[in-house]
């Protein structure tokens, strides 16, 4: 077995990850900070590679909106109310407090935010705020982001582990002292203990991602399993808000998020057998709304869009997005002012009377570059392509408990980013999520450099080596359980959410937690992915089974067919879950009460 000594371990090498590094070693230049990441250093990782038609970075600046030197009490409270009061209220201010050095970080790493006339950063509005604070660079602002932060780290000399597997914290006298690691891609032809990495640490940074990859409908890139979540929890730490996942409509063609522009244009929804799908009431505004309130949530009638859609999958068909043909009930003149004038505001081209003939010219109008997107990646609105749009899960809004110095329960552990829980509530301003991870890297990083450089030294105790499990009777191939798990998520755990559907979730998942997963025929990778899914999976649905309300994107039914739950007073207040049984209790944020 091999070792690697190192003060702070960082796992992962997103946004977060690489802000928390950095942040450690400028700390105290003197520790040796150990970067580890399953993937490709700068290539792997949501950060590295997800877009949209205008990616946001959320940020109150001394000249944002509305002004003055309180202006990110507007932030804060924009946090704390659009995550529907269930978030810790402390972090909603260290994070709209914050944002602005953090964007201010990221210009001096070379991060080319567009300007205005006038040289200030240039910022719109998203989803879930009354102020423009979202600054961007255009579709890539997350790539943009990854590159300069790994520049920096490259600049600073950090060590960095690629294609390296994180499976299991180290704990020692209820502390981290490290981490257990394996080979990326091992074969099962190995024997996996042969292989085994130790890397000892005086404090452990999670920034792992969320947990997309449980899901068979996500807008994920591959190895978001939620690695975070299961290690933390099975050493002992605890989960928060697990039932609150973004869930928006994504085309699974191109993992393109079908918001802003794509539905401001108005296209018509049609199924798979060329028919129409529209709702009551004014169904072209409705879906112009979409366009800035595009995760599903309650509050929100847009919500009725992602059900109609959701509901039509489940009846085996399909949806898409026309834009050849104007939805049911369009006509220029009886769209509202208000409407209209939001519309002007985003023409970067005017084709007058043309813009009523079609959703395309419409879209033309505001967002031409997008259509050029959409054709180099085989979807070619000109020549009259559909393009088809899932509802799938796209950010988790709970995670890993911690407090404001990023730390967990469990003692020298970190968690930042989307695997952090408490910062975000049910709901998020939309470019919170790339602003959380900065805020929370920075404070991350130095918080355990602090730490680590107490101790400075790996303690050379002996560590229980991890169990591997063996073909026996009960054991199932890896791959088959990730399916099964992809299959009850997607059922029972997705957008419709009733009491029957997740009992017979937890059900079948508390079975498949009883079973030996071996590799069959794949990698060692698929056994670590599996035993995660199952864990996380348990997570979620017993959270979502305990919240019988509908708040934000939990959206919770009687019966599948029926009008989601209201929101009750009763349940403001976070689910938490600790430990490997996953004990439940729940959290009251504004008396830091927890209660059985």
């Amino acid at each position: 077995m091999r070792e690697i000594c190192c003060d702070v371990l960082v796992i992962g090498a997103g946004g977060g990850a690489l802000r928390a590094a950095i942040a450690a070693c400028e700390t105290n230049p003197e520790l040796k900070v150990q970067i580890v990441t399953r993937g490709k250093f700068g290539k792997s990782g949501v950060t590295a590679t997800a877009c949209s038609d205008r990616m946001a970075f959320h940020a109150t600046l001394p000249y944002t909106e509305p002004g003055g030197e309180d202006n990110w009490r507007y932030h804060a409270d924009d946090i704390y109310r659009i995550g529907g009061y269930v978030s810790d209220p402390e972090l909603a201010e260290i994070l709209a407090k914050n944002s602005g050095k953090a964007a201010m970080d990221l210009v001096e790493y070379g991060v080319p935010f567009v300007r205005d006339a006038e040289g200030k950063l240039d910022q719109f509005i998203t989803d879930g705020s009354d102020y423009a604070r979202a600054c961007y660079t255009g579709p890539y602002t997350a790539n943009h982001i990854s590159q300069a932060l790994c520049r920096k780290v490259e600049e600073l000399g950090l060590p960095v582990l690629e294609e390296h597997y994180v499976f299991q914290l180290a704990v020692a006298d209820g502390k981290v002292a490290g981490a257990w690691v394996q080979p990326e891609r091992l074969p099962s032809s190995e024997d996996p203990k042969d292989h085994l990495l130790l890397i000892r640490a005086g404090a452990v940074i999670l920034a792992t991602g969320g947990a997309g990859e449980i899901y068979g409908r996500n807008a994920y890139p591959p190895g978001t399993m939620g690695d975070g979540y299961a290690m933390a929890v099975e050493a002992g730490a605890s989960l928060v808000n697990m039932e609150f996942m973004q869930f928006t409509l994504v085309s699974p063609k191109t993992k393109l998020a079908c918001s802003g522009s794509i539905m401001r244009a108005m296209p018509c929804f049609v199924n798979d057998k060329g028919e129409e799908l529209s709702l009551p009431g004014n169904w072209p505004e409705l879906i112009f709304a979409k366009g800035a309130t595009y995760p599903i949530s309650f509050e929100k009638a847009t919500h009725k869009i992602d059900l109609l859609v959701a509901r039509e999958l489940e009846a085996g068909g399909r949806v898409y997005l026309d834009y050849s043909t104007n939805p049911k009930g369009f006509a220029w003149e009886k769209l509202s002012q208000r409407l209209r004038s939001l519309y002007r505001t985003e023409q970067t081209l005017d084709l007058g009377k043309q813009r009523e003939e079609s959703p395309l010219v419409r879209l033309k109008e505001i967002n031409q570059p997008v259509i050029q997107w959409l054709a180099e990646r085989g979807v070619d609105l000109e020549a009259g392509d559909l393009l088809e749009v899932h509802p799938v899960v796209q950010h988790f809004q709970g995670g890993v408990w911690i407090n404001s110095r990023a730390e967990t329960k469990l003692p020298g552990l970190f968690a930042v980013g989307e695997v952090a829980g408490g910062q975000h509530g049910a709901n998020r301003p939309g470019g919170n999520a790339l602003l959380d991870c900065q805020v929370f890297g920075r404070i991350a990083g130095e918080n355990a450099a602090q730490l680590a450089g107490k101790q400075r030294c790996c303690t050379r105790r002996d560590l229980p080596e991890p169990s591997f499990p063996r073909e026996g009777n009960g054991s199932l191939p890896a791959r088959e359980v990730l399916e099964r798990v992809r299959s009850l998520m997607d059922r029972y755990a997705a957008v419709i959410r009733w009491k029957e559907g997740l009992e017979a979730a937890e059900k079948e998942l508390g079975a498949l937690r009883e079973v030996d997963i071996i590799p069959g025929t794949d990698s060692w990778d698929k056994v670590i992915e599996a035993r995660t899914a199952r864990v996380v999976a348990s997570a979620i649905v017993k959270a979502q089974a305990m919240r019988r309300e509908s708040r934000g994107p939990h959206l919770y039914f009687d019966s599948p067919e029926g009008d989601p739950r209201p929101t009750d007073p009763k349940y403001q207040r976070s689910i938490c879950l600790t430990g490997p049984e996953l004990v439940p209790s729940w959290i009251r944020w504004q008396d830091e009460e927890e209660e059985e």
